[in-house]
C-alpha cells in the first residue's frame, strides 16, 4: 500500500480514537498514557542502544508506570522519590559494572529516556485540570482536544505543505525533508484549527479564554510543537534511525507521531496555568 494511503488510513483510525479517550477521561486516559509512554521509552531505548548508552528498560518501564498513576493522583512527592530510587538503581548498575568509562554517558541517557516519558504526565495534567462549569468532570478535555486539533493540523498541513511548494530546506542536516513552505502551510493551519477548536470547545465553559487567549495560545504550541519534531529527527539523526518505530502504518512509530505533542504540552499547560490563575480562577 502507498505510504501515504497508510498514513491517512492510520490518522482515519486514531483521530476518533484519541478523541473518544480524551473524551471520556479518567482511567481510560490514564492507561493510554501509559501504553503510549511505554512505548515511547522502548523506542527510545532503542534508538540509545545505537549510541552505546545501554538503557535499563525494565526499571525505566516499571519507573514510567509509577510515575504516570502517582501524578495522575497529584502524589508530587512519591513522583520525586521514584526519580530518586531510578537515579540510586543507575549508580548501583555501574558501581557493579566495574567500568567507569562511558558511565556519565549512560547514566546520562537513562535519565533522558525518563525524561521522556514523563512529559507524558502532562497531558494528564491538561486533561485534569479545571472544574467544568457545564459538568460533573474536569474541562480538561475541552483543550485537551484543541491542543491535539491544533498539533496534528499543524504536523498535517506542514507534511503536504512541504510536499507541494517545499523549495527551501529549513534543517537539511537534521531533517532533510521540512521546508520552510512546509512550515508556514502548516502554522497557517495549525494556529486556524487551533483556535477554531478551542473557541467551539470553550465559547460556554470558559467564555473568558477568547480568541486572543486561543491565537497567543495557537502561534506557542505550534513553535514548541515544531522544536519538538526537529528534537526527534536530531536523535534519529544520530542514532542512524530513519523512523523511531513500525508500529503506526505509514508514520513510523510512537515518538514519531507524539513528538511536537510532547514538547507542545508542557508549553500549553504552563500558558493554562498562567491565565487561569492570572484570571483568578481555580485550575488544578
Amino acid at each position: 500500500m502507498n505510504q501515504k494511503i497508510q498514513r491517512v488510513v492510520t490518522a482515519v483510525v486514531l483521530v476518533p480514537l484519541a478523541i473518544g479517550l480524551t473524551y471520556l477521561s479518567g482511567w481510560f486516559f490514564l492507561c493510554a498514557v501509559i501504553l503510549l509512554s511505554s512505548m515511547a521509552i522502548i523506542e527510545m531505548s532503542k534508538m540509545a542502544r545505537k549510541t552505546a548508552k545501554s538503557p535499563q528498560v525494565v526499571p525505566l518501564l516499571v519507573a514510567n508506570l509509577a510515575i504516570q498513576i502517582m501524578a495522575y493522583y497529584r502524589s508530587w512527592y512519591l513522583v520525586l522519590g521514584i526519580v530518586f530510587l531510578f537515579l540510586v538503581i543507575l549508580y548501583l548498575v555501574e558501581i557493579f559494572r566495574g567500568n567507569p568509562d562511558g558511565s556519565m554517558s549512560r547514566i546520562g541517557g537513562n535519565l533522558y529516556i525518563l525524561g521522556i516519558g514523563m512529559l507524558f504526565v502532562f497531558f494528564t495534567l491538561i486533561e485534569t485540570c479545571s472544574p467544568d462549569p457545564m459538568g460533573t468532570k474536569a474541562s480538561g478535555w475541552r483543550f485537551m482536544t484543541t491542543l491535539l486539533a491544533g498539533i496534528w493540523s499543524f504536523d498535517t498541513f506542514s507534511y503536504f505543505g512541504g510536499m507541494l511548494f517545499g523549495r527551501h530546506k529549513m534543517a537539511p542536516n537534521i531533517s532533510p525533508g521540512k521546508t520552510w513552505e512546509g512550515f508556514v502551510t502548516g502554522l497557517v493551519f495549525g494556529i486556524g484549527v487551533f483556535v477554531i477548536v478551542g473557541w467551539l470547545l470553550l465559547r460556554n465553559a470558559h467564555p473568558w479564554f477568547g480568541w486572543l487567549k486561543l491565537t497567543a495560545s495557537g502561534i506557542c504550541i505550534v513553535l514548541l510543537g515544531t522544536i519538538g519534531d526537529l528534537g526527534e529527527s536530531l536523535l534519529k539523526r544520530d542514532s542512524r534511525m530513519k523512523d523511531s518505530g513500525s508500529i503506526l502504518a505509514g508514520h513510523g512509530g510512537v515518538l514519531d507521531r507524539l513528538d511536537s505533542l510532547l514538547v507542545a504540552a508542557p508549553g500549553f499547560f504552563f500558558i493554562l496555568a498562567y491565565f487561569f490563575l492570572s484570571s483568578g480562577k481555580v485550575f488544578l
